[in-house]
């Protein structure tokens, strides 16, 4: 099971590093604040990426999806002339719930803050990086004794400059996570949770935070 959360980590970073090659959608602009309403295919607000990401002169944004059969996963990037960037994936897993939060939690930089909105678990491994699980038994799936073991893992982050900081640069990064996980809920048809809450926009203030 640890070997597949270590897999998204590695994931993500190839699609990082070749995104530009892959990206099934990308978008030149002007600048952060002329990008889509909703970056990444519609998934996330604009308005995230400007509060965490320091303006630009140019910024692009891009996502892929490998479709629901395998393995899914969904990645989301932003990144700007000024070498700031704001990306992330999530993907379904068999890793359980104690799997995942152990092993972020041994990333942690300093004291990672835990907290939970319905069945959304969340974990700011620090300021600048997040991650969240929620159960799912994708459609087409038999639930059994080990349906609480079936999951999906969003992570994000930023790299470089950033706008914001401590408890504003938390809920950032979370809500980038947040809405990647949401698109990806929705596209798997999570068999034990029938909807997510709206936003996760209240949940370092409810996990009692100092910034």
């Amino acid at each position: 099971m640890k070997k597949n959360v270590r897999a998204l980590l590695t994931g993500g970073v190839v699609c990082l590093l070749v995104f530009g090659t892959i990206a099934s959608y990308r978008y030149f602009t002007g600048g952060l604040d002329r990008l889509p309403d909703k970056v990444c295919s519609g998934a996330v607000d604009r308005e995230i990426v400007t509060k965490a990401l320091p303006s630009a002169r140019d910024a692009q944004e891009g996502s892929r999806v490998k479709p629901p059969g395998g393995r899914f996963l969904f990645t989301c990037h932003v990144y700007t002339s000024g070498d700031s960037i704001m990306s992330g994936e999530v993907e379904t897993t068999d890793v359980a719930h104690d799997t995942w939060a152990s092993y972020y939690e041994g990333q942690a930089d300093g004291n990672p803050v835990r907290t939970r909105k319905g069945p959304v678990h969340v974990l700011s491994v620090s300021e600048n990086r997040a991650s969240l699980y929620v159960p799912c038994t994708r459609a087409g799936k038999n639930p059994d004794a080990t349906a609480d073991s079936h999951g999906l893992i969003a992570e994000s982050r930023t790299i470089g400059k950033t706008r914001a900081t401590g408890e504003e640069l938390r809920q950032a990064i979370t809500d980038f996570a947040y809405f990647i996980m949401q698109r990806a809920f929705k596209l798997n048809k999570c068999r034990e949770v029938e909807a997510l809450p709206k936003d996760l926009s209240d949940a370092y203030s409810a996990a009692g935070t100092g910034g």
